[in-house]
């Protein structure tokens, strides 16, 4: 968005900058390919103010050549693909759109769990929300220069609010909006410099709105930093820093340096804070990183030493899973009061929880 700015607002070639724009967009694509929509009208409004079209040439050679090297660094890298736009309820989406953008401008979500928001996020929540339609407004509002700018922040808002209804169904996920507040800031930020600048009630109107986006996020941002998004929201009665410094040294202690990881989110926070030294898989074969799920898989089907982990609320269900699975000797380990593990789950319980692992086949029994 600052580079289309950059260029729409001047006349000479600036073909770095188109060339920049175009990388940046293959990368954005690779990221997340619900957030391009979004961008096509400031796409239009870059060929509407300068109506050259050698620029949207420049931009697409960019794009393509950057998409082929991205492809081509990654070949053999088979990464994880999410499905996003797997599960489609238009009906549900419209209707259940209110919620998503309120739980989205919370920041209170961990994928699809909602965790209750404290008094301040619910102020700055509905305050973004106020903002967000009156950035589909403003366009109506405000004239001069500055309007094509808020009819693309508009029509951005608009395609995200309208990919948001479709792309997940029941299932969607607050994340996917996390362009909106970049279009709602930019359009608000014309919008209140405009204001400011006509003085009067204007001016006092724009202060107001400033003011309290202001104070209600100053009491936000103490609430934030009480809640933790390391994994499914809880009750914990050990600190998140510490209970993971306790299972990280229990499983150094035990010689496990491979875990398989019942939350999708452990996989990472384990694997990092131990500085690689254990490597973490969830259930997907590939994820975000295909070297790590290989590794675990081979310690697994080499017989080195494995853990299960998990969250201390799932234990109890586990403790009915594995007489089931074949596995009632294996001890269940509780780390912290917060997480437990399994050492040396078989590739049949492991199989049972949903892993797909490499190097086994639909066929192949327990090893």
């Amino acid at each position: 968005m600052w580079l289309i700015s950059v260029v729409s607002g001047r006349s000479g070639p600036e073909r770095v900058r188109l060339v920049v724009l175009g990388v940046a967009l293959a990368l954005v694509f690779f990221g997340q390919p619900l957030w391009i929509p979004p961008l096509v009208p400031f796409l239009i409004l870059l060929g509407y103010s300068r109506r050259r079209l050698v620029d949207f040439a420049f931009v697409g050679a960019a794009t393509v050549v950057a998409g082929l090297l991205i492809r081509a660094i990654g070949a053999g890298a088979d990464y994880w693909s999410p499905p996003v736009p797997s599960a489609f309820d238009l009906m549900h989406g419209i209707l259940d759109l209110p919620r998503r953008v309120w739980i989205h401008f919370t920041g209170f979500y961990y994928y699809d769990a909602v965790i209750p928001p404290p008094l301040f996020t619910k102020i700055a929540a509905g305050l973004w929300c106020g903002l967000l339609l009156a950035a589909i407004g403003a366009p109506f509002v405000v004239r001069g220069r500055h309007r094509p700018v808020l009819a693309a922040c508009a029509a951005a808002v608009a395609t995200s609010l309208a990919l948001a209804t479709v792309s997940t169904g029941a299932g969607f996920m607050p994340r996917y909006l996390l362009p909106l507040a970049g279009f709602v800031v930019t359009s608000q930020a014309i919008v209140i410099a405009d204001f400011w600048r006509r003085g009067g009630d204007a001016r006092r109107l724009a202060s107001l709105v400033v003011a309290l986006v202001v104070l209600a996020g100053a009491g936000a941002a103490p609430e934030f930093g009480t809640v933790s998004l390391a994994s499914a929201p809880r009750e914990r009665p050990v600190a998140e820093e510490a209970a993971i410094r306790a299972l990280i040294d229990e499983l150094t202690r035990r010689g496990v340096r491979y875990v398989y990881t019942l939350d999708p989110t452990l996989q990472w926070i384990l694997t990092f804070q131990s500085g690689e030294r254990i490597l973490c898989r969830w259930r997907d074969p590939r994820d975000r990183y295909p070297a790590y799920p290989k590794a675990v898989d081979a310690a697994l089907l080499g017989g080195r030493p494995v853990a299960l982990v998990g969250d201390v609320a799932e234990a109890a269900a586990m403790r009915h899973v594995l007489p089931r699975a074949g596995a009632a000797d294996l001890p269940l380990i509780t780390i912290a009061d917060r997480y437990f593990a399994i050492l040396d789950p078989s590739p049949t319980l492991l199989r049972g929880l949903g892993f797909d692992i490499n190097g086994l086949t639909p066929h192949d029994g327990a090893r």
